[in-house]
């Protein structure tokens, strides 16, 4: 079957659409831009968590692991990193935590850090937050967990010395308290763990499989709280392990033994159990739920560490459908189903230990005992997953395959704009000829020392009274005209005190209204400034009409003329200084619009050194246009000449009304340019104007219906035309004038 090219277009198209619509967010959602926690903390650094790589379904509540040294975090305001915060990808919803340590001098932290939604298809991006106020941190652990120990004390035997971080006060005691009578030699000693300290078990010399006290190292829980009592998982990491009593090394090294106290009953006295670390056997009473042949050390890659992490799940609620699984550095090694028919429950109020096996119809013997390192102890509820022994195994085991830190990043400096006149964007208004003051105050969201008035960007005037520090900086702009002013400031013009460049503001708009002062006649100073004609300098006369021009913009009443009727624009200035002289200049009209859009419109141009005049117009709105200039003598002034410029322009046809734009260059080049608002509107000649189609109306309303006669020829000899019009094709038309005409009219007007 053909497909033509254009069903293959639309087949690409409709895939690309549905790739859309059907992607799921999560990858906007874990890595979506973020805003900043809290502007008392001066820095933060993103931590992607890449647990994508090894788990293929969401995981929720996951206590992630943040553990490393970096210099950075030697500038944390608190000695015991109490200002250091955690935040999700938004970075500002805050996560909870625990800080197992902090070394200000070196800048290691270990952290366990709550996250409520580990992602399964894409990265999780964390945020951690330092150099701010001291806080208050909450529980990492979930409900399933009933025991955390990360066993990093310094233990001296003091009861409750393991403290359980779960809070379910399944707290520890190194060599023994209650039944098990304490013994100073039993203690165990802190060391280098797989997390920072880890705890050494010295094994004892007694192995037996008979109530016999040992002599080894263990931990100690005399009556244990809250606790399992049916589904659970053992997590630890476990290190140097040494040989057991027999050539094989698999009897002994039992790593955590549960008992409860009912005088000989085997199935209580050995009622949970995880035993012979080097070759595992999990056991629930009598019953061996997993046992594997398999020594934990062979199953460590030797680019980690000589420590291996160990995740035993017991299934013991599904009435003997489901499997216990053991769990090797990450990856399942044993799985079996129990052939038991009932359901195993766990009773509470026993005792506990982790580094030996328990024996005695009262609990009061520990023997078997592990002979090596342990870390992170922990026991929970619930059946652990797959996904969750992998994303724990690849969290914990230092590898760094599954966490990347980035760099330091500063606080971001926000700045924002107001003013005092009102709010950005208003008009405001003030009388004729005064001026107005508008107040801005720029304030930053944190403190900046190098903010100047050079950072600041204006149009429509200059910053005048700059002051301020800190965070709150005012400054104002005079503006004595009607025109808009703007106000800004950049990006990375200041910096904060965590050297953070500010981001750019927002753009604050005033508008001026001032009214200008007009008059029907001038009365100029002799002092100029160096202009033509702003500043009371010149005048500028439309026909009769001769305004004061005192700003660049003028409002001024609309003069009106007929088609065909001549129009003058009189520019007029002080003939001394010479510099003053208007050496070129043009006319704009025909501009409906924003005034200074005029540069397209139609205009006239007068070059005074030439006399030269051109005139430019797309809709040839002139029947004629021309220019010239004099010397005159001031009326108001004894012997005070003024120079003048006129342009004179007789329209062709109506215009609507426009404004008037004229431009001046003295002699040195420096131009100038004045708007007069609305100034001139051309209305219809109505004599003149009546078209072939309104005189046929009037003549087949008003007169009679005739028989045509036949044609004369007129009698041209007795035909006179009025003044202004001349005899063509046997009729009376207006004039055309020429260029001579219209300058024997210019002689005539002027002398």
């Amino acid at each position: 079957m053909k497909i033509r090219k254009r069903q293959i277009h639309f087949f690409i198209v409709l895939f690309a659409m549905c790739s859309l619509l059907f992607h799921p967010p999560l990858d906007y959602e874990a890595n979506a831009a973020s805003d900043w926690y809290n502007d008392s903390w001066d820095f933060r650094k993103k931590i992607t968590a890449s647990l994508d790589t090894v788990i293929s379904s969401d995981l929720t509540d996951f206590p992630y692991l943040v553990s490393v040294t970096d210099s950075d975090l030697t500038q944390a305001a608190e000695s015991d990193g109490s200002d250091i915060v955690f935040t999700a990808s938004d970075g500002t919803t805050e996560l909870d935590y625990e800080m197992e340590k902090f070394d200000q001098s070196t800048g290691e932290i270990i952290a366990w850090v709550k996250i409520p939604t580990v992602f399964g298809s894409v990265n999780t991006d964390i945020y951690m937050y330092y150099k701010g106020t001291s806080t208050s941190s909450s529980s990492p652990w979930d409900d399933n967990y009933n025991l955390v120990w990360h066993l990093n004390q310094d233990s001296d035997g003091t009861v409750d010395d393991f403290a359980d971080s779960s809070g379910n006060e399944n707290h520890g005691t190194s060599g023994g308290t209650g039944k098990q009578a304490h013994q100073d030699s039993r203690e165990t000693s802190q060391v280098a763990g797989q997390i920072g300290f880890g705890q050494k078990f010295a094994g004892a010399n007694v192995r037996s499989t008979s109530d016999t006290e040992g002599k080894g190292d263990y931990i100690w829980i005399n009556e244990v709280g809250t606790w399992p009592t049916g589904d659970a998982t053992i997590e630890l990491w476990v290190g140097d392990i040494s040989a057991s009593g027999n050539a094989n090394g698999e009897n002994w090294n039992d790593q955590f033994s549960y008992c409860i106290d009912d005088g000989g009953n085997s199935a209580k006295e050995n009622h949970w159990n995880l035993w012979r670390t080097k070759k595992v056997k999990m056991k629930v009473r009598t019953d061996f739920f997993v046992s594997t042949s398999r020594s934990v050390e062979g199953d460590n890659p030797a680019s980690y560490t000589n420590w291996n992490h160990i995740v035993a799940v017991y299934n013991l609620n599904e009435n003997g459908q489901g499997a216990s699984k053991l769990y090797i550095n990450g990856e399942q090694r044993g799985s079996s189903s129990r052939s038991a028919s009932e359901t195993y429950s766990i009773l509470g109020g026993g005792s506990a230990v982790l580094g030996g096996d328990i024996d005695g119809n009262n609990c009061n013997k520990v023997n078997n005992g592990y002979n090596g390192k342990m870390d992170e102890f922990r026991i929970s509820n619930t059946l652990r997953s797959a996904d969750w022994v992998a994303a724990s195994y690849c969290n914990q085991s230092g590898s760094n395959e599954c966490q990347t830190m980035g760099s330091e990043e500063p606080r971001p400096l926000t700045v924002t704009i107001t003013t005092s006149n009102g709010t950005c964007g208003d008009a405001i208004s003030s009388g004729a000829g005064s001026s107005i003051t508008f107040s801005y105050t720029a304030t930053f969201s944190t403190t900046t020392s190098d903010f100047t008035i050079g950072d600041i960007t204006v149009s429509g005037g200059t910053v005048s009274n700059f002051d301020g520090n800190g965070t709150t900086y005012t400054f104002d702009v005079v503006v004595s005209e009607s025109k808009t002013v703007t106000v800004s400031i950049a990006a990375s013009v200041a910096t904060n005190t965590a050297g953070g460049e500010n981001s750019v503001s927002n753009t604050c708009s005033l508008t001026a209204d001032i009214p200008v002062v007009t008059s029907s006649s001038s009365s100029p100073t002799t002092h100029c400034s160096g202009q033509i004609i702003l500043g009371n300098c010149g005048t500028v006369a439309i026909n009769d009409d001769v305004y004061s021009i005192i700003h660049t913009w003028t409002d001024v009443p609309t003069t009106e003329v007929l088609v065909g009727e001549p129009v003058t624009v009189t520019l007029s200035t002080i003939n001394n200084p010479t510099y003053t002289k208007i050496h070129f200049a043009s006319v704009f009209t025909e501009i409906f619009g924003s005034p200074t859009n005029y540069e397209q419109s139609t205009h006239v141009d007068y070059s005074i050194m030439n006399s030269k005049v051109t005139y430019v117009s797309q809709s040839q709105l002139f029947q004629v246009a021309g220019a010239t200039h004099r010397i005159t003598e001031d009326p108001s002034i004894k012997n005070l000449d003024r120079f003048e410029v006129v342009f004179t322009m007789i329209f062709a046809k109506p215009m609507d009304t426009s404004h008037i734009v004229v431009e001046t260059e003295n002699k040195f080049g420096i131009p100038e340019t004045l708007y007069l608002t609305s100034a001139l509107k051309v209305n219809e000649n109505l004599p003149q104007a009546l078209t072939l189609e309104e005189k046929s109306k009037f003549e087949l309303e008003y007169e009679p219906v005739m028989e045509p006669e036949p044609p004369m020829e007129p009698d041209v000899k007795n035909v006179t035309c009025g003044k202004g019009t001349v005899l063509k094709d046997n009729l009376c038309v207006p004039k055309e004038w020429s260029l001579l005409d219209f300058f024997e009219q210019l002689m005539k007007m002027f002398g």
